[in-house]
């Protein structure tokens, strides 16, 4: 859309009284809005997309909450990526601190842990932030590294969660980092959400390594 501005900016001294230079002012604001609009129409696009396909809706609502193996799920995800990250990334949300055993998962932490192991499947990406809380040894071991357990972490950069792999048992950064990650989720989503590189070559039960163990 090609707004002529200037015309418009013109129109502000003939608009003498209050009423007038209101509705000219709106009128400006209108045009404005449109314009930006037109100037990002893969994020419009994305909406409408996302809303259009109830299916991929409701598995990542369901995500990791069902008996059945994630990886199948995925294989779903992986057929709509760009769509399916944003409905991942619309999920995120803070949860308990704590060491998640299998005996003793929530709903809610296996439902955001399995929605951030799509995201890294889906996209190859994992964010880590830094916390302001003191850290429990084990929580040093099973979060603090960047690529895996005992490597250089300088930054000492927390993970979301990562896995004591002999007890399968989920351990999950402070609160302050959780949010610092899920902000950085949503810049990506904004600024790539609707033009990465899909990046996935093997199927899901295949490339477990690739996005179980932390994220």
């Amino acid at each position: 859309m090609n707004i002529n501005f200037r015309f418009l900016a013109h129109s502000l001294p003939a608009a003498r009284s209050l009423p007038a230079l209101c509705m000219t002012l709106h009128t400006i604001l209108a045009f404005s809005n449109a314009a930006l609009c037109q100037t990002n129409p893969s994020t419009t696009a994305q909406t409408v997309n996302r809303d259009k396909d109830p299916q991929l809706q409701q598995t990542v609502k369901w995500l990791g909450l069902e008996s059945r193996d994630a990886g199948q799920d995925f294989e779903k995800l992986r057929s709509n990526p760009h769509v399916a990250a944003s409905l991942l990334v619309a999920q995120l949300h803070p949860i308990l601190r704590k060491a998640y055993y299998p005996d003793h998962r929530t709903k809610d932490s296996q439902h955001v842990i399995c929605c951030l192991r799509a995201l890294r499947y889906l996209t190859g990406i994992t964010f880590s932030a830094k916390t302001n809380e003191k850290l429990s040894d084990d929580e040093k071991q099973f979060l603090d590294f960047k690529t895996e357990m005992h490597d250089t972490n300088p930054e000492h950069k927390l993970h979301f969660f990562g896995v004591w792999m002999s007890r399968d048992a989920e351990f999950v950064a402070p609160e302050d980092t959780q949010k610092r990650i899920i902000d950085q989720w949503r810049k990506w989503q904004h600024d790539f959400g609707g033009t990465f590189q899909y990046s996935p070559t093997k199927k899901p039960s295949d490339a477990m390594d690739d996005w179980y163990w932390y994220g």
